[in-house]
């Protein structure tokens, strides 16, 4: 701000508040870039950055016109279609939003690729009708990337579910049983479920198992 001040010309000052900004207040950010870009020589990665505040801004129609513009001068940019694919959701064009991501899993190293985007994925193949085996599969890598066993422990529960309502009750077992032994916040009910799970699967050996231990941890119960 001091060498704004004393040169109100002087462009990198503008790109410092810029970059502190970004992550901050995105509104703020746009204002400094803004100046930036109209003092500074031309540099194409401008664009680049003008479109990520765009969304950040959460201005997503603009965010992914400017995308689509810089992918038809470079088509493989996989970020622009990770960018485009959270900015679809942010307008709730869910086909569009894994039309997208899929084109961003297709070009993106397997490495750089997140947990979040993985769980995004889950997301809205579960809102799709017909598409719960695509939501599994996604729900299960994000379970198997994700490091925190809490949020890992909430992905089994999502696929126990997911799997019910496809009547994979064998799956549905599998996945209660991963849920039941990763969290003490369970109940009674989540180990009722598990068991009836394996029973509806004919899975009789292993439904006896787990209703022996409902005997074990709840003796005043009818259920087990």
């Amino acid at each position: 701000q001091k060498a704004i001040a004393a040169d109100p010309s002087y462009a990198p000052a503008y790109y410092e508040l810029y970059n502190h900004y970004v992550n901050r207040e995105p509104a703020k950010a746009m204002d400094y870039f803004k100046k930036y870009t109209s003092l500074a020589d031309y540099d194409p990665h401008n664009d680049y950055a003008y479109t990520d505040l765009l969304f950040l801004n959460k201005q997503y129609d603009a965010a992914i016109q400017n995308a689509k513009k810089l992918l038809q001068a470079e088509e493989k940019v996989p970020r622009l279609y990770k960018l485009m694919a959270y900015s679809y959701a942010g307008i709730k064009d869910t086909a569009a939003a894994i039309d997208a991501m899929q084109h961003y899993f297709a070009q993106e190293a397997d490495s750089n690729i997140i947990v979040w985007d993985y769980d995004a994925m889950g997301q809205w193949f579960a809102t799709q009708a017909g598409k719960e085996d695509s939501a599994i599969a996604y729900y299960k890598k994000a379970a198997a990337q994700e490091k925190d066993s809490t949020a890992q422990t909430a992905y089994y529960k999502k696929l126990a579910d997911l799997s019910a309502s496809l009547k994979d009750y064998s799956a549905q077992a599998k996945w209660l049983a991963k849920y039941y032994a990763g969290t003490s916040k369970t109940t009674n009910v989540d180990l009722f479920n598990w068991g009836v799970a394996h029973f509806r699967a004919e899975e009789y050996p292993q439904a006896d198992s787990v209703f022996g231990l409902y005997v074990q941890r709840y003796p005043g119960q009818g259920f087990g």
